[in-house]
């Protein structure tokens, strides 16, 4: 039901906005309109697409810090509004939300927004239909969202198991022989996406809209291989959103508000069907996939009164064949026998918002890595990744950190 978004290859960021980069000095502020090398009036093609609420443009930026210094371009993508009121708005709430952010420093594994561009001295290049002349600017990084990994048959791109470090996806005994659910791809998703959501719902800011568009996977950030992006739904805790937008299939029951009382539990909800699409091979296969997950999140479940112990048992064993889908019945039945996704998945989908659980004890629920990766990430000892000189872990923490423009990190010392 939403106005419709932006699915683009290579957009968004993995590292946050955080720490010394090569543009330390414009992170979260105004830049340089000139200093864009920009197709602004390219129609479509890679360097200019078009979503429902406007449009993205991507190219370079000059970030080179002074006449006699080595240049330096920065991939980035610019994102601006259509003439609707509405997109005008949405537009202006995102850039508000991805200032607050950078304001606290930035999330790892959430988009890298650099700042924003009063674009009026180069107004003569845009094309018509601009809304607003203040584009919203992130750093680009390589990758694409998560549903461009899902396959027809079901199956798992090598891509998305090496990027996530799956070595291996073991069969799930049922009664009478296997079923191939995606326990460690569902748990990767849902561990790698909570860190992130976690630090987002501490500042207060409520996504709206998780889904496997809204999540890239960036194969060259490997401490951080999942990235939050599209904040064009988001809220902050007691506000509420100007617009009735929602993704159906992904909404909790209360949509489009966030519950005054657990506002947060609004993405737990959307997450915990992005963690069951990913678990069942039946949700993921192409268009077969797409109208089961449809049946499911909008009919079956409900009807379940979404509780999914209930769902799944009657899957599991259906003898007279209520069910279409029937593949699905398997899987629910694997579902059955991994108490632990199962467990998780049925608190996060719970139909009170205030039974859900917090990101945080999402996390907990996990297992003890993703516990003390969330401890990890409270102290401020995130790893940035490996030093591109002595190969050793960068952390948040380490003073006079450097980025250059391919988003390698290097410590003070070894710059």
């Amino acid at each position: 039901r939403r106005g419709g978004g932006f699915k683009f290859p290579g957009f968004g960021g993995g590292g946050g906005a955080g720490g010394t980069t090569t543009l330390g000095t414009v992170s979260g502020g105004g830049m340089d309109a000139t200093k864009f090398k920009v197709a602004w009036r390219q129609g479509g093609g890679t360097m200019m697409q078009k979503g429902g609420f406007g449009y993205v443009f991507f190219g370079t930026y000059d970030a080179t810090p002074n006449p006699n210094a080595r240049p330096v371009s920065v991939e980035v993508c610019i994102k601006l509004p259509n003439e609707d009121p509405d997109s005008v708005k949405a537009h202006q709430g995102e850039m508000a939300i991805n200032k607050k952010v950078a304001e606290s420093g930035g999330i790892p594994g959430v988009a890298d927004f650099i700042g924003t561009v009063d674009l009026n001295p180069i107004a003569a290049q845009l094309p018509p239909g601009i809304g607003s002349r203040e584009g919203i600017v992130w750093r680009v990084v390589k990758g694409k969202t998560l549903d461009n990994f899902f396959d027809r048959g079901g199956g798992m791109s090598p891509v998305v198991a090496n990027t996530l470090n799956i070595r291996s996806e073991p069969p799930t005994k049922i009664k009478g022989g296997v079923v191939y659910i995606k326990t460690a791809l569902c748990e990767k998703v849902l561990g790698e996406s909570l860190l992130p959501l976690a630090q987002l719902h501490e500042r207060g800011i409520i996504h709206r809209d998780l889904k496997p568009r809204n999540i890239m996977l960036s194969e060259r950030t490997p401490n951080t291989p999942l990235c939050i992006i599209d904040f064009g739904s988001a809220v902050t805790k007691g506000n509420r959103p100007f617009m009735n937008d929602y993704t159906e299939v992904y909404a909790p029951p209360e949509a489009p508000v966030p519950d005054g009382g657990n506002p947060f539990s609004y993405d737990i909800f959307t997450l915990g069907i992005v963690g069951l699409r990913v678990l069942m091979p039946s949700l993921i296969a192409g268009e077969n996939g797409i109208a089961t997950l449809g049946k499911v999140c909008v009919a079956e479940i409900p009807s379940y009164n979404y509780d999914i112990k209930a769902w799944a048992s009657a899957r599991a064993n259906d003898p007279g064949g209520q069910f279409e889908f029937r593949a699905l019945n398997k899987e629910c039945e694997g579902l059955m026998q991994q108490p632990v996704l199962l467990e998780l998945l049925s608190r996060m989908l719970s139909p009170n918002p205030r039974e859900r659980p917090s990101a945080e004890e999402c996390l907990r629920m996990l297992g003890p890595q993703w516990e003390a990766k969330l401890a990890q990430a409270k102290q401020g000892q995130q790893s940035r990744g490996n030093c591109g000189t002595c190969g050793q872990p960068v952390l948040s923490t380490d003073v006079g950190r450097f980025r250059d423009a391919r988003g390698v990190y290097f410590h003070q010392q070894c710059q």
